[in-house]
């Protein structure tokens, strides 16, 4: 009897464990979904979530548990949705899915991808098998471990995209450039409000990111740092320049694309400047960043977060030779920037500009430096199919009182080739400048114009060392290696080829002791005169590497500026047997770059 009454209790309470048990497992089985991830950005087909936060405007997923899941629905419900909406319309409503509610997923995706936005999730099944057939977006779990206003940044840039598709895939069956999608992306952070405190935000970074590949272009994207940096500057010169975030509206509204909708933008606000105007202008800023140059608050951001402190370029210098001859390659919608400084006497600055491309459509302004502290803007003239080489581009522009009045020039070359397919490809320029120093040709002319353009004619020229008016060439008693010395550091001139391109004289090389050769510690630091980056040569590996590391990590390794030499195109391209190695010094913390 009483074996049976245990039994009996012991059944009863088994019952209710697997009750619970079912019930707990039932519950689980409801409330988690499945939804297919994108292999380019996702190291997993499928991912199965959890709702974590939901509202009228959006139900947010995640496989991943956080405190932070109210706070960001809540900033998306009452900030982000209504400021996107107002600027750039309507994601499709109520959408594929019959649900007025954005989806936004939390999920484990590749370490270099903060999010991403899936175009095939707005069409059916039958259309793409792998579609979630919802209006949705995807952040990485990882960065919930960031600042709440970083999140915002990241879901807020997402969120454009969704709707970008539909105010022109779904309206116009056209898509957008990459670059002017991402563009509007990269704005909706500081529409938001998430790049208000600069410290933590989306554009310090991105800022940081344009100063170290400024003359990366604008329109050819590569999923790159440098090409998120660059849309970011560019779009928030264009949106405080030309009506504010009207242009944004007018640029998603338009049935154009690319660089013809930003055309069809500022034409319809009322301005008599085109995307060319535009982006030589912004080039100017990148370089001085001040509102009281003339025309007032023309070269400038107009921002507090993008002021001269923020933003100013470092250029290429050219130093003070008397004549330079350079080569140069550009990518299409990029600038360059190159100062010509003078030294204390008084003659006139000749510069000289041509390419044989025929896809040349270069702009050039000039920043003139002057002694008195003022900067003033030129612009070199330019003309097409030049005679006497048979160039496709070529111009000239003579500086009077180089040294007196002015002390420097800056010269920004642009390349602007347009074609209805220009953003899809992969274009590239040379152009060259040549340098002259002439006698001033009228020293008593007090009131004429300190800038002109001529035709006088001039000696040829030959290819200068930019680190020095006056080199130092040395080799030891009996050994054939000659070295040119700069700032107490000897640079190894390995061929011959290198030394003659130069334009020096083998008599002008002078014999010292070896002891007093070893007093000049070898540099292994070059610095192409095109090219605002630093290289590494290792003779023993037989490899040159990019330094990719800031100016205050390049001083804390124990590196001096002084080690530094500048390379003309043929010693970049005759170092023997070099092949490019890997960089060195990109450690970043935040690996962050997104496809976003």
């Amino acid at each position: 009897m009483i074996f049976r009454r245990v039994r009996k209790i012991l059944l009863v309470f088994l019952s209710v464990i697997f009750l619970l048990i079912f019930q707990v497992f039932s519950v689980e089985a409801v409330s988690f979904q499945s939804f297919h991830l994108s292999s380019k950005y996702a190291n997993q087909d499928f991912v199965q979530v959890r709702e974590v936060y939901s509202s009228q405007r959006c139900r947010i997923f995640s496989s991943k548990d956080s405190s932070k899941f109210p706070a960001i629905g809540k900033y998306f419900d009452t900030i982000i949705y209504s400021k996107e909406t107002s600027v750039f319309g309507s994601e499709w409503k109520p959408g594929i899915d019959n649900d007025p509610r954005v989806y936004i997923l939390f999920v484990p995706l590749k370490d270099n991808i903060a999010g991403y936005f899936n175009s095939i999730d707005e069409y059916s099944r039958k259309q793409f098998e792998n579609s979630n057939q919802h209006e949705m977006i995807y952040l990485n779990q990882d960065i919930l471990q960031f600042p709440q206003g970083r999140i915002n940044a990241y879901l807020s840039h997402e969120f454009q995209h969704l709707i970008s598709f539909n105010q022109k895939e779904r309206r116009y069956r056209i898509n957008d450039d990459i670059w002017l999608n991402e563009a509007r992306s990269e704005y909706a952070p500081t529409l938001v409000g998430a790049d208000d405190n600069i410290q933590d935000s989306n554009l310090k970074r991105r800022i940081a990111q344009f100063i170290q590949s400024p003359s990366d272009s604008l329109i050819e994207w590569n999923e790159q740092p440098a090409d998120y940096g660059q849309v970011n500057l560019f779009i928030h010169y264009l949106v405080n320049h030309y009506g504010g975030t009207q242009i944004l509206t007018k640029i998603i509204q338009s049935p154009k694309t690319g660089i013809e909708s930003i055309n069809d933008a500022l034409k319809k606000l009322g301005y008599q400047v085109d995307f060319s105007n535009v982006f030589t202008d912004w080039a100017i800023t990148n370089l001085v960043n001040n509102c009281s140059i003339l025309p007032q608050n023309k070269y400038c951001y107009g921002d507090p977060h993008l002021n001269y402190q923020n933003i100013h370029l470092k250029m290429n210098n050219l130093g003070r030779s008397q004549q330079v001859q350079a080569k140069f390659q550009i990518e299409n919608w990029s600038a360059h920037w190159i100062m010509v400084d003078s030294d204390q006497y008084n003659r006139s600055l000749e510069i000289d500009f041509y390419s044989d491309s025929q896809l040349a459509n270069f702009r050039i302004p000039l920043v003139i430096y002057r002694r008195n502290g003022q900067k003033g803007i030129k612009f070199l003239p330019l003309k097409k199919g030049g005679t006497l080489r048979r160039n496709k581009q070529e111009g000239k522009i003579v500086i009077d009182h180089f040294g007196r009045q002015v002390k420097s020039v800056a010269i920004i070359p642009s390349e602007q080739f347009f074609s209805d397919d220009a953003a899809k490809k992969k274009i590239s320029v040379d152009y060259h400048l040549e340098i002259h120093l002439l006698s001033l040709k009228s020293e008593s002319k007090q009131g004429s114009e300190d800038y002109q353009t001529t035709n006088q004619s001039k000696s040829s020229s030959k290819e200068i060392f930019p680190n020095s008016s006056a080199p130092l060439l040395i080799r030891a008693r009996g050994d054939s290696k000659v070295y040119l010395v700069k700032n107490g550091y000897k640079h190894w001139l390995s061929t011959p080829e290198i030394f003659n391109s130069y334009g020096y004289h083998w008599t002008e090389i002078k014999e010292i002791e070896p002891a007093e050769m070893e007093k000049y510690p070898i540099s292994t630091l070059i610095q192409p005169c095109w090219d605002y980056r630093v290289y590494q040569i290792d003779f023993q590996r037989g490899i040159t590497q990019w330094l990719d590391i800031s100016p205050t990590e390049f001083i804390r390794r124990g590196y001096n500026w002084n080690q530094v030499f500048k390379i003309n195109q043929k010693e970049f391209n005759l170092l023997p047997n070099f092949q490019k190695g890997s960089n060195i010094g990109n450690n970043e913390s935040d690996s962050f770059r997104k496809n976003f």
